[in-house]
């Protein structure tokens, strides 16, 4: 409920919304937060007609996101930044970062067969976490810890972008797994 309500007043302030509950309307909110085809679509219809095939470049960002833009400012952006620019947004002037998913970055690098490969290479990154969890006893608290985080930021690479999902969070993750080892 609060979720729903703060989704409708969002931008306005708590204290100025002059909007009515009747404003608020849950299955527009619900629907946007866990739409993940519309953005796929813009990328569907964009690439390669307007933007040209990145053959893998949107992986660039996912190694060197460490890296602050004063020290690498000719770094990569991540692949959402060509939804914003689709929509006609710029760099500097942008709404948001359009999250386009996983299936949408793997078509911008290489059409159907990138969506294909990135969902082959998150199975395969899911798969080294879950052989990675399976050496603790079930009963094991860092178990259960690791196990949920990383489910939570599977879920986040899929329906987000594969470079701003990877280091959101990451820090929860580095400590428990530093113990671990």
């Amino acid at each position: 409920t609060v979720w729903i309500a703060m989704s409708a007043i969002r931008g306005q302030g708590v204290r100025s919304y002059e909007g009515t509950w009747e404003d608020v309307r849950p299955a527009e909110y619900a629907r946007g937060a866990f739409d993940i085809y519309s953005s796929s679509a813009l990328i569907v219809q964009a690439f390669p007609r307007e933007v040209d095939y990145q053959h893998g470049k949107s992986l660039i960002p996912l190694l060197l996101g460490w890296v602050p833009r004063s020290v690498g400012p000719d770094k990569p952006y991540p692949f959402s930044i060509y939804a914003n620019t689709i929509r006609g947004e710029t760099l500097e002037d942008r709404s948001a970062s359009i999250a386009v998913g996983l299936s949408g970055e793997g078509y911008g690098n290489f059409g159907l067969f990138g969506v294909l490969l990135w969902g082959f290479l998150m199975g395969l990154v899911c798969r080294a976490a879950d052989n990675y969890l399976g050496r603790f006893h079930p009963s094991n608290p860092l178990r259960l810890f690791l196990g949920a985080s990383i489910s939570i930021r599977a879920a986040m690479i899929v329906r987000g972008g594969v470079a701003e999902m990877f280091y959101m969070g990451l820090q929860v993750n580095m400590f428990p797994i530093a113990l671990s080892l």
